[in-house]
């Protein structure tokens, strides 16, 4: 059995949040932060989760907070199949964020 462990690194920390200006930048910033979607909410609007949690912050409607997604291909092994799964698709992953996925080897 083999791991792969994905990493996207961008550099940023959780309290890169607070500099974002916009809702992309915010979720490129960190896998943590969150976005206020309220364009009338007084304070920063790009938060690290761990900030909102704790702090005592303006309330805010709605934040947006995407969550990774992944996604195996369940299936046995076959003559021609050797790595299982053979198809993973990542469909999100915020920088920063690490997501573990075991591989299984038949060997020949």
């Amino acid at each position: 059995k083999i791991s792969i462990l994905i990493l996207i690194f961008s550099g940023y920390s959780p309290e890169d949040c607070t500099d974002a200006e916009t809702c992309s930048h915010c979720m490129r910033a960190h896998y943590t932060c969150k976005w206020c979607k309220d364009e009338e909410y007084t304070a920063v609007r790009c938060q690290s989760n761990s900030t909102v949690l704790q702090v005592k912050l303006p309330d805010c409607e709605e934040w947006t907070f995407p969550v990774s997604e992944t996604n195996k291909s369940a299936q046995d092994f076959s003559n021609t199949t050797q790595v299982k799964p053979s198809r993973i698709e990542i469909t999100y992953l915020r920088p920063g964020e690490e997501k573990e996925i075991a591989i299984t080897v038949k060997s020949s």
